[in-house]
This record gives structure tokens, sequence and C-alpha cells, in this order.
């Protein structure tokens, strides 16, 4: 019996020291998750997706109207635009992320243009 208490008095503590461990590993993981959004690259120049696929023009989105896709980001003239874009954004993204979809078919390497 004094071992069974021994094991479980040991495996208590372990528990208690490794939660503050897993929570710093979970913050981390959040604080980068958040810094990748942050730095995701902005797609298309900063042209609008919605308006070069409906209009066939080439329209500069506004940063306050964004959109994260794919890695991506993509900004938008208005909330219409980015409201068409969330409905079908594989519809208005690049193939690949913009990234040479002959060179994959092909040799199987994403290579960005």
């Amino acid at each position: 019996m004094t071992r069974l208490r021994w094991f479980v008095a040991g495996s208590l503590f372990l528990l208690v020291t490794a939660i503050p461990v897993l929570d710093s590993a979970a913050q981390s993981a959040t604080k980068k998750a958040d810094t990748e959004v942050k730095s995701a690259k902005i797609a298309l120049d900063g042209n609008c997706p919605v308006c070069i696929v409906e209009m066939q023009k080439w329209v500069t989105g506004d940063e306050k109207i964004q959109v994260e896709f794919d890695g991506q980001k993509y900004l938008f003239p208005g909330e219409d635009q980015k409201a068409m874009f969330l409905t079908d954004p594989v519809k208005y993204a690049p193939a690949l992320g913009g990234d040479c979809i002959v060179c994959f078919a092909l040799g199987g390497n994403r290579a960005r243009l």
C-alpha cells in the first residue's frame, strides 16, 4: 500500500508541475499563430481578386477590409467584394497560392514566380 501512495503522490506532483509548462507552450503557440496571421503576405500586390475575376479590372484594395486565406491576405475596396470572396474563396484566389502551376504539375515543385 505504501508504494501505491508514493506512486499517486509522485504522479500528482508531476501533473501539478507540468501544468505551467503546458500552459506556457500553449501561449507560445498562440503567439506564433498570431504572428503568422499578421505577417501573412499581401496577395495580388494588394489588388482585389473579386474585381479581377468579375470586372476584369485591377482595383487596389483597402488595408482595413481584408481576409486571410491560404496564408495570404486579400484586400478589397468594399465590404461587398469581401462578402463575395468569402462565399467562394477558391473561385477568386490564385491556384496554389500564386505558385507556378506548371512547375508543380511537371516537377512537383512549388516555385514562386
